[in-house]
Order: C-alpha cells, then structure tokens, then sequence
C-alpha cells in the first residue's frame, strides 16, 4: 500500500466516525478496522504527523491494545480536516498506482523525456517540446491529423500539471508564447533532481509491472494493463508521420477522422485572427482559393460544408450567396423588404457555416444598420471576397512582382474606382 493510500485509509476511518459523532465531541477511532490494511506501528505515525504537524486534531486518548482499542480524538478545525481529506482523496486516486491506459502512458511519456533532458544537464531545468518529433506510444498518437496532434498535445499538458499538482516536478512554463501554433510550443520544466530521479525510478517500476507484454505470464491478475509499446517509433517527418506495422489500425482511425475534418479549414488559426485576415477567391463555380495570413489552401463548396440536398448534390443556396457577395464586393444593399427577408436568413445561415469552418466564434457580418463600420443599410461581410473572373476580364494573371496569388492587389485596383449610387 502506498504512502498515499495509507494517508486516505485513515483521514477516511475519521471521517466515517465523525459522521456519528455530535459536534465538539470526541471521535473514536478503532484501530483494528485500520490494522486489517496498515501495520501498528505505521498508523500510529501517521496519526500523530496529522496530529502534529498538520495539526487535524488533538489526540485526547490512545489504545492500549488489551482492553481499549480506540483512540479519542477531537477535531479541532473541522474544515481543515475536509480540506485535508479531499487532498488526501486526490492523491492517492491520482497515485501512480492508480493511473491506468492512456494517463499512465502520458505521465510515462513526458517524464521519460525529461529525464533524457535532465541526464545532459547540471541544471535544474530542461526544456522539452509540447509535440515532440518522435511518437513513443502508438495509444497517443495512432495517426497523423490535426485532432490527432491537439489531442497528443493535451495528453502531454495533462501529464505536466499531474506531475506538478503531486509535487513531482515545481513548475512548468511556456517559453515560446509566439509561435504560430501550440505544436511548436517548448515547455521549460523546474525540478528537484533528486525528489525527480526517485519518483521517476517509482515511475518505471510502476510502468513495468502494469504493462501487459506478449507471451509473458508474470503480470499481476489484479492489475490493469495497457498494451505493449511499439518496437519500431512513430516519426514526423516534414508535417507527415511514417509508420511501420499499423496498417489497417491508421485505415480505421483515418476514416473515423474523416467527417470530423472534412468541413475544418485544415490549419488550426492562431488566437486572435480576424475575418478581415481571410480572403477568399473563386476560380471557378465549384472551388476557391483561401488564404488567411501565412495559411493557403484550396477548398471545394462540399468542404465547406455549403452542399444541397440529394444523392449527387450541387452547391446549396448559402454558396450561391457567397458568390453573389463576391461580385458585389462583398456588400449587398436590398430595398424590396420580402427579399431581404430571404436574404437575411441565408447570411444566418452563411454565418455560421462559415463560423464553423474556420473556427471563428464571432460573426463574419457587420450589423445591417448603418455604422461607423459601413454607410446605409445593408448586408457587408468582412472578408475579402474576389469573384471568379469573367471571360472579357482585362488582365486576371497576377505578376511575379506583385507576389500576390490570390490578385488581391489588382481586384482591389479595380473595385475602387467604383460608386455605389443606390
């Protein structure tokens, strides 16, 4: 029994005591409820650090272990006591003991990784990635994706403020808050390396005798097991994962991915992006270009979601709303009032398919009524929207000078001159 449990065993026995007992009286505790887990000897140290140093409750009797088997105890501070009891609850259903499947391995993973870090290095503190370039455990990150990452990636974080919240390792930070994306993040871990190197000794006893390995008879019956670590490593290489040996594991975890990713824009947006950073360009009545900041990517209307009814559907309304906005610069005024009707459901709707795709909790629309954002009443979006070119088009082919690949220089050129009269 750990340390932990037997902290929990006893806060517990006080507890279901106190339950019975008027406020402001003693607490009589039956030592030999306790000695059927902990030894003698171990429960009457344990009670007095409480007793003492933690000072719970003040120790009025003690058994004698003939006649009298109780202590009296009288609490003296009773939420301190509770306090107590919920962090004694924490720790040992938070122990190692305790960790099972994929939290064990995570804990195994960032740990082994700081204890590399810490074999090169006098100091007490190492840095290591959030997403690392190889892949120890195949339960983590079974494929590559942009879920995928992010839920390794939180795996890992988990796994950190485990560590720290049981006093493990003292502190962890991020020190590289501006890269593009959290994958690239580096965490700076302070540690003790002595109090570190014990528990991480705890730690692989802990990790071998609960891992389950092939052909081998000697694991505890009782004990939960998690699958055998992969013999060959996952790699990322340039953005893609090179695997040996998971074959039609990857083929099922692809395909269940797929729904989810399939009407995502691919990258994950960095906080704080804007819809005025988004430009979308039609190239045809099917497809269009989208670039947000340093992002480009192509997209069909079936992607993003704006797809009509039936077997072989067409483009839906909410795509042909789109394509409207873009040849009218992205701002329709309507004065027939059934109309508008019509229209405004659909920019509702545009809204928030377009929400949904890029991941944008805020509306791509300016109010309707006249602002400070916008003259007269109407219906503006805030990205910028270039239609796909007409056949009598002067010049749609963007030069290598302008480095611009969406031609949002020359669209733009062209619009400005433009006035509405409406």
């Amino acid at each position: 029994m750990t340390s932990e449990a037997k902290f929990w065993t006893i806060l517990n026995e006080i507890d279901n005591a106190l339950a019975i007992i008027p406020s402001g009286e003693l607490v009589f505790l039956d030592v030999r409820e306790i000695e059927k887990f902990i030894k003698r000897k171990e429960h009457e140290q344990i009670l007095e650090k409480l007793a003492k140093d933690f000072k719970l409750f003040e120790i009025k009797q003690k058994p004698d272990y003939k006649l009298e088997f109780n202590y009296g105890l009288l609490i003296t501070d009773i939420e301190s006591f509770r306090e107590a009891l919920n962090n004694a609850h924490i720790k040992h259903f938070g122990s190692l003991e305790m960790l099972v499947g994929e939290n064990l391995l995570a804990v195994v993973d960032i740990s082994a990784d700081i204890f590399n870090k810490l074999q090169m290095t006098p100091s007490n503190k190492v840095i290591v990635p959030l997403l690392p370039s190889m892949v120890r455990f195949r339960e983590l990150m079974p494929g590559d994706g942009i879920n995928l990452r992010d839920r390794y990636c939180d795996f890992r974080w988990r796994a950190l403020e485990y560590l720290k919240n049981n006093d493990y390792i003292k502190n962890f930070t991020i020190i590289d808050k501006y890269s593009l994306h959290r994958w690239e993040y580096e965490i700076e871990v302070l540690i003790d390396r002595i109090q570190f190197t014990k528990f991480y000794e705890k730690l692989m006893g802990v990790y071998k005798k609960r891992v389950k390995f092939p052909n081998k008879e000697t694991e505890s019956k009782t004990a939960a097991t998690i699958p055998e670590p992969p013999t060959q490593k996952i790699e990322i290489v340039k953005g893609k994962l090179e695997v040996d040996g998971l074959g039609d594991g990857l083929k099922a975890i692809a395909q269940s991915m797929k729904e989810t990713n399939e009407q995502k824009f691919p990258y994950k947006l960095p906080a704080g992006t804007k819809w005025e950073e988004i430009t979308i360009k039609f190239v045809d009545d099917e497809n269009v270009y989208i670039q947000v900041k340093q992002f480009k990517h192509t997209a069909t209307f079936k992607e993003m979601g704006l797809v009509g009814r039936g077997k072989n559907p067409n483009p839906s309304e909410l795509w042909t709303f789109l394509k409207v906005l873009a040849k009218v610069n992205g701002e329709l005024a309507i004065k027939d009032a059934q109309v508008r009707d019509k229209y405004k459901k659909q920019k509702e709707l545009l809204a928030k398919a377009l929400q949904s795709y890029f991941s944008l909790d805020y509306d791509p629309f300016y109010p309707y009524r006249s602002s400070s954002e916008k003259q007269g009443n109407s219906y503006k979006i805030k990205m910028t929207l270039i239609p796909f070119p007409s056949d009598n088009s002067k010049n749609t082919v963007a030069t290598e000078e302008d480095n611009d690949d969406f031609g949002v220089k020359e669209y733009l050129k062209e619009q400005a001159p433009q006035v509405n009269e409406e």
